[in-house]
C-alpha cells in the first residue's frame, strides 16, 4: 500500500477482544472515522495493550461500517496479536504513511527543479530544463525533450524525408503544403495578384495595382480599388429583387436634378493625366446627397465616392418625363392645325 486515507484525533479502545486471526475489529467509538476508504487507500489504525502499553499492531482498515473496521493484519512489520476489550486504538503516525508521502526528505537542490514520481514511487529530482523543451512522459518516467516548433538543440526527429536534428526553415514550410503561402502583414497589395480559387474578405481590401482572379471572390465588407478594375465578363448584375426593398416611391421632377446637380464634364485624372468623362461628386451631392458617400483616400479623411449606377434611374425617369413633354407639344400642333 503507498496511499492512505487520513482523519484527525481517532483515540478509543477496542469494543469486544479481537483473536489473531480475526479480520474484523470494533472499537469503542466511531467518532472522527472516515466514512469511506477501500484497499486502494486503507485507514491506518494502531493497537496497543492497555496492560502494559509495550504491545503494538499497526493494521489497514479497508472498509468502515459504524464503528466495526474490516482490516488486514500485522502491517508494516507488525505480527498480529489476540487482543483485550479496552485494548487502545487510535490512529498513529506510521512508517508506511510517512513513506508514501515521501518522508520529509526534499530532493531539490536549485530554484526551478521539479519533483516527480510515481505510484509506490519513490521523489525524484527533475533539474531545469532547456529553454524550448516540454516535459514528456514515457514509459512510466517524465523528462525534458526539444518541442515540435523548435528550441531545442536536437530539433525534431524527421521532416520532409530527412531524419535527424531537423531545423525547420522556410522552404520546408514550402516543400510541406506544395504551395508558397500569401500573407499580408497589415500592409497593400501593391503589383498584379492572381488568386487561383475563392477568395472570401471580412473586412475593407485596397488594392493598388491589377486584380486577377480566376474563380469567385466575395467580399463581406467595403473593397476600395486605387488603380484600374477590369471585368471581362458578359454581365455585372446588383441586388435588385423587390423583396429586399422598402419605401418604393417613384421619382419625379428628374429633369430638375438633370439642371441643378447631374453636370457632365470632362476631365483628366491628375494622379495619372488619363482623359475620362463623369460627374463630380460634390455637385451631385447638392441634389442627390444619398448617391454619394465619404471616406478616407489618400490622406484625404473626406473623399467623395459617387454611385454611378443610382444615377441611372434619374436619367432615365428624365427621358421619359421629357419625352411626355414632347408628346404634349405635338399633341398641341395637331391641335392648332
Amino acid at each position: 500500500m503507498a496511499q492512505f486515507t487520513f482523519s484527525n484525533f481517532v483515540n478509543t479502545t477496542l469494543a469486544s477482544p479481537v483473536s489473531n486471526t480475526a479480520t474484523t475489529i470494533t472499537l469503542a467509538s466511531s467518532t472522527n472515522l472516515p466514512t469511506s476508504v477501500s484497499v486502494q487507500y486503507p485507514y491506518v489504525i494502531v493497537l496497543n495493550d492497555a496492560a502494559t502499553r509495550s504491545v503494538y499492531e499497526v493494521v489497514y482498515a479497508t472498509a468502515i461500517s459504524g464503528a466495526t473496521l474490516t482490516v488486514l493484519r500485522g502491517q508494516e512489520g507488525t505480527t498480529a496479536q489476540s487482543w483485550l476489550t479496552g485494548d487502545y486504538a487510535y490512529n498513529g503516525v506510521t512508517a508506511g504513511q510517512m513513506s508514501s508521502q515521501g518522508g520529509f526528505t526534499n530532493p531539490m537542490t536549485a530554484a526551478g527543479d521539479l519533483i516527480t514520481g510515481g505510484y509506490l514511487g519513490t521523489p525524484t529530482r527533475l533539474g531545469v530544463g532547456t529553454p524550448g523543451y516540454v516535459l514528456t512522459a514515457g514509459s512510466g518516467a517524465v523528462s525534458w525533450q526539444p518541442s515540435a516548433g523548435g528550441g531545442g538543440s536536437s530539433g525534431v526527429t524527421s521532416f520532409n524525408t530527412r531524419t535527424g536534428a531537423v531545423v525547420l526553415n522556410g522552404t520546408d514550410v514550402v516543400t510541406a503544403l506544395t504551395y508558397t503561402p500569401f500573407s499580408i502583414q497589415g500592409g497593400s497589395v501593391d503589383g498584379a495578384t492572381a488568386f487561383q480559387t475563392t477568395v472570401e474578405v471580412a473586412g475593407a481590401v485596397t488594392m493598388l495595382s491589377t486584380l486577377t482572379v480566376s474563380n469567385n471572390v466575395a467580399f463581406q465588407a467595403a473593397a476600395s480599388v486605387a488603380g484600374n478594375l477590369t471585368v471581362t465578363g458578359a454581365t455585372i448584375t446588383h441586388a435588385s429583387d423587390y423583396r429586399i426593398k422598402s419605401n418604393i416611391v417613384g421619382i419625379t421632377g428628374a429633369l430638375n436634378y438633370i439642371d441643378t446637380c447631374l453636370r457632365g464634364v470632362e476631365y483628366d485624372f491628375k494622379a495619372t493625366g488619363e482623359h475620362s468623362a463623369g460627374f463630380i461628386a460634390q455637385e451631385v451631392e447638392r441634389g442627390l446627397p444619398h448617391l454619394v458617400k465619404q471616406c478616407e483616400h489618400d490622406g484625404m479623411t473626406d473623399f467623395r465616392t459617387l454611385n454611378y449606377n443610382g444615377i441611372i434611374p434619374y436619367l432615365c425617369t428624365a427621358i421619359s418625363e421629357l419625352h411626355q413633354k414632347v408628346r404634349h407639344l405635338e399633341y398641341e400642333l395637331k391641335a392648332q392645325k
